[in-house]
């Protein structure tokens, strides 16, 4: 399989034109396709979360530790003394990163049903439902953000099976098939929370139509002829000299 660099930066890549695409046809402004961009590249190494020595699982878990000590100095009272504060805040960071961290990594197996479409649906509608509470101004940019969650997850899935391909002796690796499933089948249980998570997460979620109108801005400002008129043109002339020929 592939290792932690190249899901990074296979997935920064992608979500990178991706998010490029949207801000060249303005569907999103800078720090907007910038956070996109961002998600989907998170969204790469997010199926080795079950791994226990991966730089995704203590990367994922310091983001949330610190997202989750951000969130209790926003919410103790001002009038708390500042000591109180900072002590809240890394008392919080260090129970997700070390604590829950163990847990999770005690309780999960590499390969197994986080690293299926079940488990990347269920955090890419997580996110929709992240964003919609943190910029409730923008329903969209929530639910463009869990896709790029979710375009990142399927590029390291994707990326794992191709590596499982041996080229030079034409033949499949054992670890072929294990990357890319819909759900484990190896743990029922575990896969058919995932899928009610998703069911639930997705009642609650925002509407669906301003995704739905960014779409089609993106479509109506394609200017097929501009974008492709050289490609074309190229095309034409090379056979032209063929045709020639």
């Amino acid at each position: 399989m592939a290792d932690f660099n190249t899901h990074l930066s296979f997935a920064a890549i992608g979500s990178g034109l991706a998010a490029s695409s949207l801000f060249h046809f303005e569907c999103f402004n800078a720090s907007q396709s910038l956070l996109l961009w961002f998600l989907g590249s998170v969204g790469g190494i997010l199926p080795d979360v079950d791994s226990d020595a991966s730089y995704a699982l203590k990367g994922v878990f310091s983001l949330i530790g610190g997202l989750l000590a951000g969130a209790i100095v926003c919410f103790i009272p001002i009038s708390a003394a500042l000591v109180i504060v900072w002590g809240a805040a890394l008392l919080v960071f260090v129970l997700v990163r070390i604590g829950l961290m163990k847990a999770f990594a005690q309780f999960t197996v590499h390969r197994g049903v986080f690293h299926s479409l079940a488990a990347g649906a269920a955090m890419s509608m997580s996110v929709v439902v992240l964003l919609a509470w943190l910029v409730a101004d923008s329903k969209a940019l929530a639910w463009f953000g869990g896709g790029f969650i979710m375009f990142g997850f399927i590029l390291h899935l994707v990326l794992d099976e191709l590596y499982a391909v041996d080229i030079s002796g034409m033949a499949l690796k054992r670890s072929f098939g294990s990357a890319l499933k819909i759900i484990d089948r190896k743990n029922i249980t575990g896969s058919v929370t995932l899928v009610l998570l998703t069911m639930l997460l997705f009642i609650i979620s925002p509407d669906i139509k301003p995704s739905a109108l960014k779409l089609s801005q993106m479509v109506d400002r394609l200017e097929w002829s501009n974008t492709l008129g050289p490609i074309c043109q190229l095309h034409d002339r090379f056979r032209g000299v063929c045709g020639n020929t």
